[in-house]
């Protein structure tokens, strides 16, 4: 085998164009693949950095709940209470902890900012096994008496980003929400949180939540009523999820006993429902993998796509392998003919094949690594939260090397049996010229290319798709007008302000940046458009009886005089909300086009009645406008039942997103409003100061990333295809030069010659439309849920593919056929 490693190597070495283009098509090929595996290793594979992670599970329930419920995950929260029984009276874990999270406002070095805090268990860091990267980490002492333990740790991020990362970050003191309270310790660099994506800025213990949701009415640490907490457990050394939760079962009943006996006004049905409820319990290992939901399909499409470019690439080096071949038909003959057997020489061809894919892999490492960081960087920070990273592991050189071998046997294999087919006929492979090829050789590479166009097809369709899919989301009316809106958040109640205070200061907000230069209106709300966050509750509305399992729940926001004007979303019927609309006023409420649809079969909405919750009291609220629909949580979302209710009638302290249309200069417009908030109040924090515009093109990048790679994959495709298909053309217009001079004197037109060639082109274009339309259709079902406004197989997308497609091929037929027709017959009869 050594051997064979110098000889082959030697052999490459002679060859430099060949090996060039042979290492480069891989590389593309091994680079592409590596780099979108990355991606998927680290959204679908990575477990957390913490002690056996195999062994942590996500506690779950299935069935009906009651109460409040917040969360920022997918995982169903669980009251305190609840929580606090299932760590003191289990005998299957050897640790339950639990986390939460809070917004809240750090005061640090004099600079207020809004950031985001996790709330854990005294035990958390304990039990996950994560030990500090600097001081010590919160423990089971800092989280006894509620409100008693003013300490946090910061993570390694906030350390370096507000503190340079220097030591003396220890023991200083921060306002957190105005609350003094000292930093102990830095958690390690490559811990982060549970929750995939999520990257707090420091942790404080669950003792602490009143101080880190100062707005909130009842005690969230003994309401069962309040579900806001993941919880997780380390399983003991042997226990199984299955026994475990088994174990659990009777301890749930009875705390869900003890929640049903916390809510007296719950129905009889209700409760004979809820206590039919399962806890389940789910593996855990990569915490709650938020970015799976989001990434895992479109990640599979795309490295479907990759692995088609690969084949093709692989098609590509094969049709090379074939073309040297029949240049070493005579090498390999008289290889033969002294002794040299079958089995050693397609030993030996295949270990060029391998040294040219493993070439090819060690330099796809470096393309991959290019590609990741090109990715990373094309994906907004605050999407990530550093959780995807262009860092090589050993999971990456294993799929690398795997891929490597994998690809040299395939494009190897059969052009290595190819060419020693002559082994029992070595006398005319010794007499033929070194150019001569078998039929069968010529088969094969026609049949590589047909496959090359194929798969070029169903990447060229993909591509269409996608960014037809992209441009139906940027060209979709959102129901308001985005130019020109700066938008930004402030969250009064955080800073200090009661709730009076709070509704004053959005007067005076709405007053003093309303009278800028530039501004035309300011308006307010709880949540912004296209904020990927909503509120919902259920509804009794006036002249509707809704059966007994019916969902009546909507979707609603609070919002303030002039909000619709400024957002340039039309009334269809009634009035906006005026200053009028206050708590002296009587209750009224807005409501979109699609909850006239679901509660008013006559469609007459204006002066009916509405509340929220269930139907023990009368509706009071009167609606007095019916709003045209528009995107709340994102472009994807469906039409949905929306109420609005104005601020001033909610007696809440809650945050406040205000809404400014401006006209002129974007960038003066930005420094005057936060220049101008800063002199109404230095310690209010503002959030997320942004145009409406960058907000959409935000909240759409994965659809635009997708479109981006599809169309470089496809693109990509198809060069290698026409490449392909070059080569081939050409060289079987090499082969039959004689052929085309005797054509020629016999009287055959440049134009004939043309025909010739290009017959044989449209033939090899045929076969591959034949092949690549049907897997089309096949490929088609895989990327249908990620497409927006277009189906699948739409045959406008299918048939532009194919046109560009065939112009390609027939552009890389006509170079080598335009060639012939300019051969001298004299000249061509000569080259035998």
């Amino acid at each position: 085998m050594l051997q064979d490693l110098r000889f082959a190597l030697r052999t490459l070495l002679r060859s430099p164009l060949f090996t060039t283009v042979a290492v480069l098509s891989l590389a593309l090929g091994v680079g592409a693949n590596t780099a979108i595996f990355s991606l998927l290793n680290q959204v679908l594979f990575r477990s957390l950095p913490v002690r056996d992670a195999e062994r942590i599970v996500l506690f779950d329930f299935k069935g009906v709940s009651e109460g409040s419920a917040h969360a920022d995950s997918s995982a169903t929260p669980f009251s305190y209470p609840m929580y606090r029984e299932f760590r003191d009276g289990n005998q299957a874990f050897d640790g339950l902890i639990a986390r939460s999270y809070a917004n809240v406002t750090a005061v640090t070095h004099d600079q207020p900012e809004r950031v985001q805090a996790e709330l854990i268990s005294g035990n958390f860091f304990e039990v996950l096994g994560v030990t500090p990267g600097l001081g010590r980490i919160i423990g089971s002492s800092d989280d006894v008496t509620p409100g008693g333990h003013p300490v946090i740790v910061i993570s390694y991020g906030y350390w370096q980003r507000r503190f340079s990362g220097e030591r003396a970050a220890l023991n200083q003191t921060i306002r957190i929400n105005g609350l003094p309270m000292t930093i102990v310790g830095v958690t390690p660099e490559s811990f982060r949180s549970m929750v995939s994506g999520q990257t707090p800025d420091l942790y404080m213990s669950m003792a602490m939540k009143a101080a880190a949701s100062p707005l909130e009415k009842k005690d969230p640490l003994t309401d069962r009523t309040s579900r806001w907490m993941a919880v997780f457990g380390r399983l003991k050394p042997g226990m199984s999820r299955e026994q475990a939760q088994a174990s659990m079962g009777p301890l749930y009943r009875s705390s869900l006993e003890a929640d049903l006996a916390a809510m007296p006004e719950a129905p009889p049905r209700f409760r004979t429902k809820s206590l039919t409820n399962r806890l389940v319990l789910q593996p855990a290992a990569q915490g709650i993998n938020q970015l799976e939901q989001q990434w895992k399909k479109p990640l599979i499409a795309v490295m479907a796509m990759v692995g088609l470019v690969l084949l093709i690439a692989c098609a590509n080096v094969a049709n090379l392998l074939i073309s040297r071949a029949s240049a070493r038909r005579r090498e390999i003959a008289i290889r033969i003919a002294i002794g040299a057997s079958r089995m050693i020489l397609v030993r030996q061809l295949l270990v060029e094949s391998l040294l040219l894919s493993v070439a090819g892999g060690v330099m796809g490492l470096g393309v991959s690594y290019w590609i990741s960081q090109l990715l990373i960087r094309l994906i907004p920070g605050d999407e990530l939260g550093g959780w995807l990273t262009a860092t090589l592991d050993w999971r990456l050189l294993v799929f690398a090397l795997t891929l490597s071998v994998i690809s040299g046997l395939l494009f190897g294999i059969v052009p290595a049996l190819s060419a020693t087919r002559s082994g029992h006929n070595v006398a005319p492979a010794l007499k033929e010229q070194g150019g001569s090829v078998s039929r069968g050789q010529i088969r094969l590479r026609q049949f590589l290319v047909v496959s090359q166009l194929a798969l070029s097809l169903v990447l060229l369709v993909a591509a269409a798709l996608f960014a037809r899919s992209f441009a139906n989301l940027l060209k979709l009316d959102p129901g308001f007008r985005p130019e020109k809106l700066l938008t930004f958040g402030v969250n009064p109640g955080l800073s200090g302000y009661k709730t009076p205070e709070t509704l004053a200061l959005l007067s005076r907000v709405q007053e003093r940046l309303g009278a800028m230069p530039g501004v035309t209106s300011v308006a307010a709300s709880q949540l912004l458009p296209l904020s990927n966050s909503n509120m919902t509750s259920n509804v009794t509305v006036e002249g509707y009886t809704a059966t007994e399992d019916e969902d009546t729940d909507a979707h609603n926001n609070l919002i303030s005089a002039g909000y619709f004007s400024t957002l340039g979303v039309p009334m269809i019927n009634g009035r906006e909300f005026t200053t009028a609309d206050n708590e002296a006023g009587p209750r009224v409420a807005i409501v979109n086009e699609a909850f006239v649809r679901r509660f008013f079969k006559d469609g007459r909405a204006i002066g009916r009645h509405m509340k929220q919750g269930g139907a023990k009291t009368k509706p009071d609220i009167e609606i007095v406008g019916v709003v045209r629909d528009s995107k709340n949580n994102s472009l994807r979302e469906k039409t949905t039942p929306f109420f609005y209710f104005p601020y001033l009638q909610i007696k809440r302290n809650v945050g406040i997103s205000f809404v400014v249309r401006t006209k002129g200069n974007e960038t003066a417009a930005a420094s005057s409003v936060r220049n101008a908030m800063h002199e109404m109040d230095a310690n209010l924090p503002l959030e997320n100061l942004g145009w409406m515009t960058t907000r959409i093109e935000d909240s759409v990048f994965l659809d635009r990333l997708i479109a981006l790679l599809a169309s470089a994959f496809g693109v990509l495709a198809t060069i290698l295809a026409g490449v392909g298909l070059y080569g081939v053309i050409a060289y079987l217009t090499l082969r039959r030069t004689s052929e085309i001079g005797i054509r020629m004197a016999l009287g055959a037109t440049q134009g004939n010659i043309l025909w010739l060639v290009m017959k044989e082109v449209s033939l090899l274009i045929a076969g591959g439309l034949a092949v690549g339309i049907p897997c089309m259709l096949l490929a088609s079902r895989l990327i249908e849920s990620e497409l927006f406004g277009i189906h699948a197989n739409d045959p406008l997308m299918l048939f532009s593919a194919a046109l560009v497609l065939s112009s390609i091929a027939l552009l890389a037929g006509y170079i080598p056929a335009r060639r012939a027709m300019r051969i001298e017959p004299l000249q061509a009869l000569r080259n035998e």
